[in-house]
This record gives structure tokens, C-alpha cells and sequence, in this order.
């Protein structure tokens, strides 16, 4: 996406990733030709942060938009991790909203299946997005960025998958789709970004609905975000129909590999510093 949102940066140590796929992962039949290497199902009572960054705008360099990010609006309950956003001032700004990254924590690279399984909130100025970006990015800001899941609160029927290759300020879109289906704040749907030698694929509900893109894939590790933004050019503002709190809801997210026909072992495209 060209959107501003937030950066991360992922760093790594392969036996950290067994000790996930034992430690944190929960039981779960994994799809066919895949092998589960690491999850968080958010079952505790506070977010992992051996994994996971809070986001915090007073400390943050992710800045834009409407929103400040604050650690208040990030809750763990029933089993689920709630990003809050609100319409209150702090910072200087007009709303509040949550954001979580893998910065220097924790990579993903190779063949890999990212999912995850979330409630979307929804409202004109909304913007609930799952993406991933290569390497250090944005510091030097080139790479790939791999938007798994990006919807507009004022239209949340409507779903983008995006795929951008960034080299300094210039970007190229390798890929982009859209796809029109239920209202995705009204329930839980499982959102896919898979990466393989036959390119990236993306699935909403065990469907493909985007790809392959075979161009400008990452070749280096990948990190992750999860976040609400709020206001911005592409979603607008908040307006007088957008009811606050908004919630995006998220139930799990877990990453696979390609399974091999030996035992599974700790992956190298999986660490943690």
C-alpha cells in the first residue's frame, strides 16, 4: 500500500521457533502441505511481548493520520485481542486508536502462510489493516510491503489485497485486487497471505480471492503489523455517522511453512532476537 501506516523491522533465532510451535501455538489441524511454526492465540491476559511491540505514539516514529496510538486501547479478553479506537484527544490529536508490531522480534521469510482470523470494525474513516514489509523497511525504504488484508469502514463489504515493491520514495504496484463479499465487521473471517516459489496468494474463508503476483517478492525476512488507522486520503475522516469505540477484533494469528517429508524442526525464516 502507498497509504502512510506503521514500520517494523524483524530480526531472529531458530530454536525461539520451536520453543513457539510448543510453548504458544494451540492444537490446530493445519491445511494440507502446510506445518504450524509458530501462533499466538491471545488466550492470556496481557499481549506477549516477547513477540510483540505496542504501539505508542509518544515514543513511536510512526506518525499520520488522525490517531494516536496508545497502549489503553489494546485489551486481551475471551480469548481475543481487541484494538479499541476512540474518539477522544490525546497528543494532539483528535482520536485514539491500537496498533501492534514485530519490530526487531521476530521475522518471517521463505514459504510461509500467514493467517489470521479477525471482526473488522467498520464506520466512514476507518481503516483496519494486516500487512507485512521486508527487511528494514523503512530504513532504507526498499522492498516489498504485502498488504494480506486492508478494508475502508465505509464500505466493509469491500476487501484489498495489495502487493508494492518500494525503491526510496518510488513504488510499484506488482499487484492489487479487490473483492466484494459479506460485511466483514458483522463476523469473524479468516484472512490468508501465502508466499511460495509459484509467487504470493491470498484467500478470505479458504478461497482464493488475489494472485498470484510473481513479481518483486521479498528476499529478505518479513515483519509484521496489525493496527486501526483513522482519518487519512484514501479512507477520509470520521464524519457524523461513525459511531465510537470501534473494535477490531482478532482471534488468532498463526504461521506455517511448507511441510517437508522430514520431521519438523526449527525454522530459520522464524526467529527472534
Amino acid at each position: 500500500m502507498i497509504r502512510p501506516k506503521l514500520e517494523i523491522a524483524l530480526l531472529s533465532f531458530a530454536f525461539v521457533a520451536l520453543f513457539a510451535f510448543w510453548g504458544t501455538g494451540s492444537a490446530t489441524a493445519a491445511p494440507s502441505g502446510w506445518t504450524l511454526v509458530w501462533s499466538d492465540e491471545f488466550n492470556g491476559s496481557s499481549v506477549d511481548t516477547t513477540y510483540w511491540n505496542v504501539e505508542n505514539s509518544a515514543t513511536s516514529d510512526y506518525g499520520g493520520n488522525l490517531q494516536y496510538y496508545t497502549p489503553n486501547n489494546l485489551v486481551l479478553q475471551n480469548g481475543l485481542l481487541r484494538l479499541v479506537s476512540k474518539q477522544e484527544s490525546m497528543g494532539g490529536k483528535q482520536y485514539t486508536s491500537g496498533a501492534l508490531t514485530t519490530k526487531g522480534k521476530m521475522t518471517i521469510s521463505g514459504d510461509f502462510r500467514l493467517e489470521i482470523r479477525a471482526k473488522l470494525p467498520k464506520g466512514q474513516g476507518i481503516w483496519p489493516a494486516m500487512w507485512t514489509r521486508e527487511g528494514s523497511m523503512p530504513n532504507p525504504n526498499n522492498g516489498a510491503e504485502m498488504d494480506l488484508m486492508e478494508m475502508l469502514g465505509n464500505n466493509p463489504n469491500l476487501i484489498y489485497m495489495t502487493h508494492h515493491h518500494w525503491s526510496g520514495s518510488s513504488n510499484t504496484t506488482e499487484m492489487a485486487c479487490q473483492y466484494s463479499g459479506p460485511d466483514y465487521s458483522a463476523d469473524f473471517h479468516t484472512y490468508v497471505l501465502e508466499i511460495s516459489s509459484g509467487g504470493l496468494r491470498w484467500y478470505i474463508d479458504d478461497v482464493q480471492r488475489c494472485g498470484p503476483s510473481t513479481a518483486g517478492l521479498p528476499t529478505q525476512p518479513n515483519h509484521l503489523l496489525l493496527n486501526t488507522s483513522i482519518g487519512g486520503s484514501w479512507p477520509g475522516s470520521p464524519d457524523a455517522t461513525t459511531v465510537f469505540p470501534q473494535y477490531f477484533d482478532i482471534d488468532y494469528v498463526r504461521i506455517y511453512q511448507k511441510t517437508s517429508t522430514s520431521p519438523p524442526a526449527a525454522p530459520n525464516n522464524l526467529r527472534k532476537r
